[in-house]
C-alpha cells in the first residue's frame, strides 16, 4: 500500500519519530545523522515531549518538534522545516539556547551542562555556496577550525533539495532517512527497494501506512498539511507584496535621488561654467585695461623724453591709477604746447 502521506510535514514526522512506540526509530535517525564511533551509541534514549493525542490542536500552527535526552544526558531538538525562512538560523540557535539553559536549576553547577544537539530537517537550500547536503555548525576558533571553543553547541542541518541519490545508490543510513523522508508518501510499504527493507526505514513506513488507514490521524494529517500550505502562501504573499512595495518605494527614492543628483550636478557645471566664463571675460577686461595703460604710459614716457626731462621709472608709473596717469600725461601735453 502506497500511504500518500508526507512524512515531512511536522505532524506526520512527529507522529514518526517522536512517539513512544518508535523510539528505536529516533535512535536510528539520530545516529546516522551523528555516526558515532563503536562504543559512542545510544544505548538510551529519552522522549522528553513524546506525542500526544490530546495536546495535539488542529486550528494552530505551533512547532511539532521531537526533544530527547539519551544515556550521558545529552539533549537533542529534531525538527522538520518545510518553509525554509531566512531567519530559520537565528531560530534554530534560539530554540537550542532555550534547551540548553533549561538542564540547570537554581544553584546547580554548570557542571552538570551537557551537550545540546539540533538537528534540522529543511525543505529549502539555505546554504547555496555548499554543494553537501548535510552541514554540521560548531563554535570553533576562526583560524584554527580544528580547536573547537566547546562540544556542547553542536547544529547539524540538512538541506533535503541538495540530495539527487538513486534509490541503487543508497548506503549511508543518513541517505536512506533522507531518501524516506523526500519519497516517503509514494513508498510501498509491502515492495519496498531492497536497500530499505533491512533498516528500521521498514518500520517508519508501517507508521505513515497506519496513518493512511485510520480516519482521524488522515483529518490531522490533512488539517496540519492545509496549515502549512496556508502560512507557506501567506509567507509568499507577504514577500511578494514586499518586493513590490519596494520595487515602488526604490523607484520613488531613485527619481528623488535622481533629481537631487541632478540638481546638485547642475548647480556644479553652472558654478564651473560661470568661473570659466568670468575668467574668460576677466582675462578680457584685464587685457583691454592694461592695453589702456600701457599706451598712457608710453605717451608720458615719450613727453618726457621730448621734453629733455628725467624719465619716470616705469615700475613708479605702473603703480599709479590710471586717474593718475591721465593727469600726468594732460600736464606733459600742456608743457609741450599740444593742449591748452
Amino acid at each position: 500500500m502506497i500511504p500518500g502521506i508526507d512524512p515531512r510535514v511536522d505532524y506526520a514526522f512527529k507522529r514518526v519519530f517522536g512517539s513512544e512506540p518508535n523510539i528505536a526509530v529516533l535512535r536510528s535517525l539520530i545516529e546516522a545523522v551523528l555516526k558515532p564511533s563503536p562504543g559512542e551509541e545510544l544505548t538510551e534514549l529519552h522522549l522528553k515531549n513524546p506525542f500526544n493525542d490530546k495536546e495535539y490542536s488542529a486550528d494552530k500552527l505551533s512547532i511539532l518538534d521531537v526533544k530527547a535526552r539519551d544515556q550521558r544526558g545529552r539533549q537533542y531538538n529534531i525538527e522538520m522545516e518545510m518553509a525554509g525562512l531566512r531567519v530559520y538560523p537565528q531560530r534554530v540557535l534560539y530554540y537550542w539556547s532555550v534547551l540548553h539553559g533549561e538542564q540547570l536549576g537554581d544553584g546547580e553547577d554548570y557542571a552538570k551542562l551537557q551537550a545540546t544537539i539540533s538537528i534540522s530537517f529543511v525543505n529549502a537550500v539555505l546554504f547555496p555556496e555548499v554543494p553537501g547536503y548535510h552541514l554540521h555548525f560548531q563554535l570553533r576558533e576562526a583560524e584554527r577550525p580544528s580547536l573547537i571553543f566547546s562540544p556542547h553547541l553542536s547544529i547539524h542541518l540538512m538541506e533535503l533539495p541538495k540530495f539527487k541519490l538513486r534509490v541503487e545508490d543508497l548506503k549511508d543510513p543518513l541517505d536512506l532517512w533522507i531518501y524516506f523522508l523526500i519519497h516517503g508518501s509514494e513508498l510501498d510499504k509491502d515492495n519496498l527497494p531492497k536497500s530499505l527493507r533491512a533498516s528500521p526505514v521498514q518500520q517508519a513506513m508501517e507508521v505513515l501506512t497506519m496513518m493512511a488507514q485510520t480516519e482521524t490521524e488522515r483529518e490531522r494529517y490533512q488539517a496540519r498539511l492545509k496549515a502549512e500550505r496556508d502560512h507557506r502562501a501567506r509567507i509568499q504573499e507577504t514577500l511578494e507584496l514586499g518586493l513590490e512595495e519596494g520595487i515602488k518605494k526604490g523607484i520613488e527614492k531613485g527619481i528623488e535621488k535622481g533629481i537631487e543628483k541632478g540638481i546638485e550636478k547642475g548647480i556644479e557645471k553652472g558654478i564651473e561654467k560661470g568661473i570659466e566664463k568670468g575668467i574668460e571675460k576677466g582675462i578680457e577686461k584685464g587685457m583691454a585695461e592694461g592695453l589702456v595703460q600701457g599706451e598712457v604710459v608710453g605717451r608720458i614716457l615719450a613727453y618726457q623724453a621730448m621734453l629733455k626731462s628725467v624719465a619716470t621709472p616705469r615700475e613708479q608709473l605702473l603703480a599709479k591709477s590710471m586717474d593718475e596717469l591721465r593727469s600726468l600725461a594732460i600736464i606733459l601735453e600742456q608743457q609741450l604746447g599740444l593742449t591748452k
